[in-house]
């Protein structure tokens, strides 16, 4: 567990996973050494862009038109 950690309120121009891109896209950038913030993080500014399909324990992100 870290606790709180200071971060930087960014837009990235763009976010692409696979086929789906989303631009203008709110995130946060951590300030922090701790291991945990090297891993990629997919957090609701993304996803609330994109429809989502849940098949028992696949979740599958579609474009929106």
């Amino acid at each position: 567990m870290v606790g709180q950690v200071p971060g930087f309120l960014v837009t990235l121009a763009s976010v692409r996973i696979g086929p789906i891109e989303v631009a203008n896209v709110p995130g946060v950038v951590a300030d922090s050494d701790a291991p945990e913030f090297g891993l990629v993080l997919v957090g609701a500014s993304f996803l609330a862009r994109v429809q989502l399909e849940q098949h028992g324990n696949r979740l599958t992100l579609i474009p929106t038109k």
